[in-house]
């Protein structure tokens, strides 16, 4: 399933890419999920980071898939004003990637989300994926402020 959005940041282009890649970021988004279980390595324009998630922090149907947690590991890396995402869900069926394009003016940012998921789960793998896409918006949204923190320094 294709999936596009936009959000904004507070920030410039160049701003905007140093938090993505920070550690400050992924350690504010492993809070946000409630995962403790996390690495975060980043080498020049590409970031790494590892993340465990145990069972009982899955949704219910996932935990049918994934009975002792779930591993992924997400890399992040620059090129430009282009911030690409691969994913390695370690076993679980699913394929995930995403581009993000992002064009300044001024103090702010304006990014273009470009990703495709694909569940491949028979029966449901579709239902899933259209779940996901529905709460694509909210997350960005959480995940921007998440970037503007780390670019206030906060």
């Amino acid at each position: 399933m294709k999936i596009t959005s936009t959000l904004t940041f507070d920030a410039t282009p160049d701003q905007v890419i140093a938090a993505l890649l920070s550690p400050e970021l992924a350690a504010k988004r492993a809070a946000l999920a409630k995962v403790d279980d996390y690495t975060h390595e980043v080498d020049g324009s590409t970031a790494v980071t590892t993340v465990t998630v145990p069972a009982d922090r899955l949704p219910s149907k996932a935990r049918k898939f994934a009975r002792n947690g779930a591993k992924a590991t997400i890399t992040t890396k620059a090129a430009g004003e282009t911030v690409t995402y691969t994913v390695d869900p370690h076993g679980v069926p699913v394929d995930v990637s995403a581009r993000l394009t992002l064009e300044g003016a001024g103090e702010t940012t304006t990014a273009t989300l470009e990703a495709d998921l694909n569940v491949k789960i028979p029966l449901i793998g579709g239902t899933v994926e259209k779940k996901a896409a529905g709460r694509v918006d909210r997350l960005l949204a959480k995940d921007a402020s998440l970037v503007n923190a780390v670019v206030a320094g906060e």
